[in-house]
């Protein structure tokens, strides 16, 4: 049963994960929402942790960089690697905005 109040699309979108020292890591969304994403990384992460995420929506006129903290709600293994699922906490509404629209484009373009 699926709880989410926003329904997420399955994505292969890129990710970067800066982590508190400063450096950072490369990562992949494996499906996105207004509210969350799951998250394709070689190792757990502890629920409750806050990440610092970037990311590029491209559409079709335009290209976006996102900025957004994500709490990890929960991880699972799948496969070799593990699906991270964090909830945006820190999301300005131009950039849910945007995200809204990208969403609602993919969409749009998978039912045609």
């Amino acid at each position: 049963m699926n709880n989410r109040k926003h329904a997420r699309v399955s994505v292969d979108l890129p990710v970067k994960i800066y982590l508190s020292g400063g450096d950072s890591v490369n990562a992949r969304f494996s499906d996105l929402s207004e509210a969350g994403a799951g998250i394709v990384y070689p190792v757990a992460a502890d629920p409750g942790v806050v990440l610092s995420l970037q990311f590029q929506l491209h559409g079709k006129n335009a290209r976006h960089t996102i900025n957004v903290k994500g709490q990890v709600m929960h991880n699972f293994l799948y496969h070799d690697e593990y699906i991270i699922g964090v909830q945006f906490v820190d999301i300005s509404l131009e950039q849910r905005s945007l995200l809204i629209a990208y969403l609602s484009y993919l969409r749009k373009l998978r039912s045609s």
